[in-house]
């Protein structure tokens, strides 16, 4: 069986995104009323339970990322930490076409690095927990961040396109429970949540990425690992009586239909002849006597 541990950040991502119970979005930012509320009916139980259950699952990861990516003091990860429970979720590249999403990520960018050079002390790439890097690219979303990773229009350097896919991997441990003690207790002994948690992250991420060759190489490799578990975790099925008459049965069958059937062409015609000659001399001797 895959361990979970052993899954690469690089090639997971998790979590989907959280459904309201009274609410639905309508993908511009908007929220609508419930179906039940226009009817003047109490939400049902269960989408409460439902809500209240995805609302935890979400406070759990986000405060789990929220010590996987420290930052300078008054300089904010946020939009980091929130993508570890929400993929989907935009603040950077909202209502923005993906090269403008581009240009905004670079924008943001040289006003962080100006802001710390401002601050006496100049970005440092090896700074202690990476928290010069972890506030250089707090204000990106997810879209935002794989804009800067797949370098969208040749903006960003090298070392920019790594430490964003380096936060998006560390996004996808984080969701799927590799960060935390708790967390990685409870998908390590059902392996088949972590795996299905990191579908759930790939499939709310942006367009953008969905269309990327390292998204479809990702959800591949979940999808593979969760077959993988499902596999191994299925019970051996006993056979009733009733299953090995039946198969004996069948097995009757086959071997009948296999035989050539009694008195066939072969056996009629090998015994033609003899009859043939019988009823011949039983005449003669009929005729001579």
């Amino acid at each position: 069986m895959t361990s979970v541990n052993n899954l690469p950040n690089a090639a997971i991502a998790t979590y989907g995104r959280m459904g309201a119970a009274n609410q639905v979005s309508t993908g511009n930012g908007k929220q609508t009323t419930s179906q039940a509320e226009v009817a003047g009916q109490p939400s049902q139980t269960t989408d409460q339970a439902t809500f209240s259950s995805t609302a935890v699952q979400m406070s759990q990861t986000t405060n789990a990322a929220s010590g996987q990516f420290p930052g300078r003091p008054g300089m904010s990860t946020s939009a980091l930490v929130m993508a570890t429970g929400n993929p989907g979720l935009v603040s950077s590249s909202k209502d923005l076409t993906f090269p403008q999403v581009a240009s905004d990520a670079r924008a943001r960018l040289d006003a962080k690095y100006a802001q710390m050079q401002a601050g006496g002390a100049p970005y440092d790439a090896n700074s202690y927990e990476g928290r010069d890097t972890h506030s250089l690219l707090g204000d990106l979303d997810r879209r935002s961040l794989y804009a800067v990773s797949s370098n969208k229009d040749g903006l960003f350097t090298k070392a920019e396109q790594t430490a964003a896919a380096n936060a998006m991997g560390r996004q996808v441990g984080i969701a799927m429970g590799l960060y935390d003690s708790n967390a990685a207790a409870a998908f390590g002994a059902d392996p088949a949540k972590s795996y299905k948690a990191g579908l759930d992250f790939l499939n709310n991420v942006s367009p953008e990425e969905k269309n990327s060759a390292g998204w479809l190489e990702q959800h591949i490799k979940l999808e593979e690992a969760l077959t993988s578990v499902a596999k191994e975790k299925k019970p051996d099925v006993q056979k009733t009586l009733f299953d090995i008459i039946a198969e004996m049965y069948a097995e009757q069958a086959e071997d009948e239909q296999a035989e050539p059937p009694p008195g066939g062409a072969s056996d009629s015609a090998s015994s033609a002849t003899p009859t043939s000659a019988s009823t011949s001399t039983n005449k003669t001797q009929s005729s001579g006597a």
